[in-house]
């Protein structure tokens, strides 16, 4: 896509928007109850509450639509996490500027999900005694229920969870510890529908020009398993 389309498709985006900081439209332009509901929440007038809403979770996305507003706005209601301090947010889906949007949920959104569940009775984690690169070859995290007999346990390998990003090279054992976290309290309490940051990247497609048949045969080399002809 070119320059000149991309700036088209975006302006066009932007008109979209049901959000805008401009004086002179937000007393003639009608909001949504779910704006105007969050607005509300957030205790703030509705131009400081799109200020914070550009910087907060639409941060790092160069245009987005009245809809994606929407799916943020009623995934942070129905969980009851504030996408004005980053607990949920929007990210692109690949590296086009006008991609489709994924709702994500940072670490502090899934942490107070948890804890604000009226079942939840507590965790802990385990590590391994095995090392992969120094890092504990996995990292266990356990979540009682009030409601359950038996404790929900998951456990997620340095191996299959290690991803690109700069974190995994810094702070490679809090980073599992998060996807350990995270996919507990999925299959534990039903969340669906959200991602981690991290799981959000991983969804970007492949480099655009690599078609599917090479990308089977890097899978299948990478397996050590031969493609059938």
């Amino acid at each position: 896509m070119s320059k000149k389309n991309i700036d088209t498709k975006i302006d066009s985006l932007k008109q979209a928007n049901c959000l805008t900081t401009d004086a002179s439209s937000t007393t003639n332009q009608p909001k949504s109850p779910l704006v105007e509901r969050a607005v509300a929440r957030s205790g703030l007038p509705y131009e400081a509450f799109v200020r914070l809403l550009t910087q907060g979770a639409f941060r790092g996305v160069v245009a987005w639509t009245s809809s994606d507003l929407d799916r943020l706005l009623m995934a942070s209601e129905r969980y009851g996490l504030d996408p004005l301090s980053r607990e949920i947010f929007m990210l692109p889906s690949n590296s086009e500027p006008t991609s489709p949007l994924l709702v994500a949920v940072g670490v502090d959104g899934w942490t107070r999900l948890i804890n604000a569940h009226e079942q939840f009775e507590g965790l802990e984690f385990a590590e391994s005694a095995e090392l992969e690169q120094g890092v504990p070859a996995w990292i266990e995290c356990t979540i009682y229920r009030r409601d359950r007999r038996v404790p929900m346990k998951l456990r997620e390998y340095y191996c299959e969870a290690k991803g690109e990003h700069m974190f995994w090279l810094t702070h490679p054992r809090r980073m599992l510890r998060h996807k350990a976290l995270v996919q507990c309290a999925r299959v534990a309490f039903g969340l669906t529908g959200l991602y981690d940051p991290d799981e959000a990247q991983r969804t970007r497609p492949t480099k655009l020009g690599e078609s599917r048949f090479i990308g089977a045969q890097k899978l299948a080399e990478k397996i050590g398993a031969p493609l059938a002809p």
